[in-house]
């Protein structure tokens, strides 16, 4: 029996070195079969693999404590990604989840509006890099939206506070800077549209949209447009305004002298005793080189930040904002006892613009402007007669 035992045990041993030779074989096979160049991209997709699982975003996420913190977690990141580090922040952290977490999402709130503005500053249309702000601000910008109105809401008084004091900070820029007034940047005109998607602009006071106004109208009065960014800056400003003076009925000054002033560089000649209203210091900046027709595109808000030169496309596409804003301001301001001598200077300038360089289509607006003007405006103040003091009681 211990000779039979000693025998299977010689039999199992064999085959285990026959099992074994067999593998040295298969691995003394397989190696040479590998080259360099595959063992080089096998070794680059397992660095991959470990750089991807170390990339995925965890399920839930703490509050940011400071904006250093929140910047960590957001660069690199896509727009998508981005989106979703928010959204489960806010989730994972809902005031009714936990004690506290009301307070955390309400320090949190002017982290991301920080984050907001750094994507604005930094954006450019032609920037390169797939997850860089400079590439990705408008759309990450765009994506957070939702998250703004959310915790707005959850916060109002705070909320306003915060946006109060970007607001504050932008225009106390604009009115320190050294030199000839500039219109601002893209990052201000964010916030600037964020105000008016925020908060109520027909209130006849409001702690934010009132000091906006304020800022807005300044910016116009002060500030000239020369280059391509300026104007469409300007009239981005012009198009926020009127929204806003359409819902409160205000009347707004700054406003129509800002588009008398587009109207009159769009002239090529003008009489020599009309004189440009201030800022405005005349020159030929709208004036198009040759006519054109068919569709016009509106402006975009990265014309804000290019440094493009302006050609006649820009130029129509200014002109045809113009006309838009304007009709819409004669419209609103037709009923006002001196809606005749508040327009009159800008009607007086549409005469001499040149409708056989313009576009057809802005041709067609202007015509329209001074028709609206002629029978609402003109025609009102014929029949009212002139204004008499009100006889006194008897």
């Amino acid at each position: 029996e211990e000779s039979g035992d000693e025998e299977s045990e010689d039999n199992y041993s064999d085959l285990d070195e026959d099992e074994k030779a067999t593998n040295d074989k298969e691995e003394e096979s397989t190696e040479p079969d590998m080259t360099d160049k595959e063992r080089e991209r096998y070794e680059a997709q397992t660095r991959e693999m470990i750089e991807k699982a170390t990339a995925e975003l965890p399920y839930s996420f703490s509050v940011p404590a400071s904006y250093n913190e929140f910047s960590d977690l957001t660069r690199g990141r896509s727009v998508e990604e981005v989106k979703l580090i928010v959204e489960r922040i806010l989730k994972c952290n809902h005031p009714s989840l936990a004690e506290g977490n009301k307070d955390k999402l309400s320090n949190f709130y002017p982290l991301l509006l920080q984050f907001i503005d750094d994507c604005a500053s930094a954006y450019d249309e032609d920037g390169e890099g797939e997850y860089n702000l400079d590439k990705i601000g408008l759309q990450a910008i765009e994506a957070l939206m939702p998250f703004v109105f959310e915790l707005t809401a959850m916060f109002q008084a705070h909320a306003a506070k915060c946006i109060q004091e970007v607001i504050k900070e932008k225009f106390d820029h604009f009115t320190n800077a050294s030199g000839r007034k500039q219109m601002p940047g893209l990052d201000t005109l964010i916030f600037l549209r964020l105000v008016f998607l925020l908060f109520p602009a027909s209130d006849y006071r409001h702690p934010v949209v009132t000091p906006t106004l304020t800022f807005m109208l300044s910016v116009l009065s002060k500030a000239r447009p020369t280059d391509r960014p300026s104007f469409a800056c300007g009239l981005f400003l012009a198009s926020l305004l009127t929204e806003s003076l359409h819902l409160s009925k205000r009347f707004a000054p700054e406003l129509i002298n800002f588009l008398t002033s587009i109207f009159y560089v769009a002239c090529d000649k003008l009489p020599s005793d009309m004189y440009p209203l201030p800022p405005c210091k005349g020159g030929n900046f709208l004036v198009p080189t040759k006519p054109s027709s068919g569709q016009i595109n509106k402006l975009k808000l990265s014309d804000v930040t290019s440094v493009k030169s302006m050609d006649d496309t820009f130029k129509t596409q200014c002109l045809n904002s113009a006309c838009v804003i304007t009709l819409k301001l004669v419209n609103l301001n037709a009923s006002l006892v001196s809606a005749s001598e508040i327009f009159e200077p800008l009607a007086k300038v549409l005469q001499h613009v040149n409708h056989e360089k313009i576009h057809e289509g802005v041709s067609e607006k202007i015509r329209e402007i001074e028709s609206v003007y002629t029978t609402k405006i003109e025609s009102a103040k014929k029949e009212g007669g002139a204004v008499i003091r009100p006889a006194k009681p008897v």
